[in-house]
């Protein structure tokens, strides 16, 4: 049976149906729905973790040594057998030592991913046990474009018209004779968590050493064919991140239907989260017949040009992106505007602000003419003040009802200075905040939590992984510091303050979790154990 037939049942079981290069739903789904759970063609861990995690499915679990080469560990025998079937016989050999203390991550997934094609095909030829996942996932490897060709991701279908306007709309990426732009080295390294990022190479891979490595295994790969290889997993290589692990990077993996039929839009209608090593695409809103199936393949809260920049780096030179954002949206406006922003700049003017940064104060104060600089205290009260309704429960709105309340107040910032919506003051914010909450700030880490979620409201939808994780991290953080200013004092507008946000975090946060992780995950017990808290202390007041 042909590939793209079986790859077409594949997907029609799932209620999806492909047309070209794109997904399109053949049924509605409801926000939250799991379109795709899949399990990688091939991965490993971060060489960091991998005492921490099975090298196999990265669980974080009780691991035994592989006692042959004392390299490798796994959770269970069933992650040993399936390692070794496709890989670990190469792999593993007699040592005294631990070999892959200093090992390189990209020739460990061109290894693994070589060894798996070859196994496959051996264990076929032989009508013996390989995952039944192996074969789609290696169809759509196989099938790829070459990323230099300028095809990797193409919408064959007919576009529907696009309205330069901020509502979120359908989109894909496609490409374009564009005229030559900035390197993506020359932007700063993504520090958002839960955005998906292409993968660097960290250092070039000897073809020929790996060739020479696999000969004597009777897996004969050529370097040439090995660089062929490399070219097609570098395409659909994905950062695994753990939920569970303030969505830290924990290993590589490699999914080729992903990238050969999701679609790219910087106003996505699917996300990505991971179990384990299962990726799975989430719906962000409710998706109706016809709809296609999109995710964002960069961080959104990067301008127009790096994203770009970032999407070349996976798709090929001459990538763009025609959604309705990229068109011409007030956000990259803005976010350009403020470009000229350094780092250091940026965490000196953070750091000043949140010290300023007093919650009553601001809260008491009625809209009034912009001041000549927004600072993120300023630029967080005035977005959270405008809307009609109240500054909480407008981040939970359907992307399309938040987008119509809240974009058009945002025009009026491109007339003043606005260094609080630029990418190095985002960065800064993102590098504050992790350091509050490893030194136990709390109420600095809550501004800076509040401050990040509405920069992120405004570039991601509701459920998207990077607002679902960040709503968690606002209602911890906020808890905390009302826990620190109780204990030092704190009066009781401000205490009511604290308590009628938390009170909405953790309910926007609730909804969002269990909608985009699962009722499964780390995060939703997590936001379940601290609403009992936050309950029963209301209680025994």
């Amino acid at each position: 049976m042909h590939a793209t037939i079986n790859l077409e049942d594949f997907f029609k079981n799932l209620g999806l149906g492909i047309q070209g290069r794109t997904l399109v739903a053949l049924k509605s789904f409801p926000a939250g729905t799991v379109l795709l759970d899949q399990a990688p063609l091939t991965q490993v861990p971060l060489p960091s973790v991998r005492r921490q995690r099975c090298n196999y499915c990265l669980r974080r679990a009780a691991l035994q040594c592989c006692g042959r080469c004392r390299s490798a560990y796994f959770c269970s025998n069933t992650c040993f057998r399936n390692a070794w079937l496709h890989y670990h016989h190469v792999l593993c050999e007699p040592l005294e030592y631990d070999t892959y203390t200093n090992v390189d991550a990209d020739r460990w997934l061109l290894e693994r991913a070589a060894l798996t094609l070859h196994s496959h095909a051996r264990l076929n030829k032989h009508n013996s046990h390989s995952p039944p996942h192996l074969k789609y996932a290696i169809q759509a490897l196989e099938i790829h474009p070459q990323p230099d060709d300028g095809s990797a991701i193409i919408n064959n279908t007919a576009p529907s018209s696009i309205a330069k306007s901020s509502t979120p709309t359908t989109s894909t990426t496609t490409p374009t004779t564009t005229t030559t732009t900035t390197t993506a080295t020359e932007w700063l390294p993504t520090t958002t968590p839960g955005a998906t990022t292409t993968s660097r190479p960290s250092a070039p891979i000897d073809f020929t050493a790996v060739s020479e490595m696999m000969a004597p295994f009777d897996c004969p790969f050529r370097p040439d064919e090995l660089e062929t290889v490399q070219a097609q997993i570098s395409l659909s290589r994905f950062d695994i991140l753990d939920p569970d692990q303030h969505m830290d990077k924990v290993g590589y993996g490699v999914y080729p239907l992903t990238t050969l039929y999701v679609q790219h839009s910087c106003l996505p209608t699917a996300g990505i989260t991971y179990r384990q090593d299962k990726q799975r695409l989430i719906a962000l809103r409710d998706i109706t017949i016809g709809d296609v199936i999109s995710l964002s393949y960069v961080d959104l809260t990067l301008p127009r040009q790096a994203r770009w920049d970032d999407l070349r780096l996976r798709f090929g030179p001459e990538t763009t992106c025609g959604c309705a954002r990229c068109q011409g949206d007030v956000m990259d406006d803005l976010l350009d505007q403020n470009s000229g922003l350094r780092l250091d700049q940026a965490s000196t003017m953070l750091k000043e602000d949140i010290k300023g940064w007093h919650i009553l104060t601001s809260v008491k104060q009625h809209p009034t003419p912009l001041p000549p600089t927004l600072l993120p205290s300023d630029f967080t009260h005035y977005i959270s003040r405008q809307s009609p309704t109240t500054s909480l429960s407008v981040f939970a709105k359907s992307d399309a009802d938040f987008f119509e309340e809240v974009i058009p107040m945002v025009h009026p910032l491109l007339k003043t200075s606005c260094p609080a919506f630029s990418v190095n003051m985002i960065r800064a914010a993102e590098i504050a905040l992790r350091q509050h909450m490893d030194h136990q700030k709390w109420v600095e880490a809550a501004k800076c939590a509040t401050f990040l979620l509405v920069v992120y409201r405004l570039v991601y939808p509701a459920l998207h992984p990077v607002c679902a994780f960040h709503a968690v991290i606002l209602a911890k953080t906020c808890w905390n510091a009302l826990i620190q200013l109780q204990i030092v004092g704190v009066r009781l507008q401000e205490e009511t303050i604290y308590m009628d946000s938390i009170r909405s975090w953790i309910d926007i946060a609730s909804r969002a979790v269990l909608a985009t992780f699962g009722q499964q995950s780390g995060l939703c017990r997590e936001i379940i154990d601290l609403q009992w808290v936050f309950e029963r202390d209301q209680k025994l007041r």
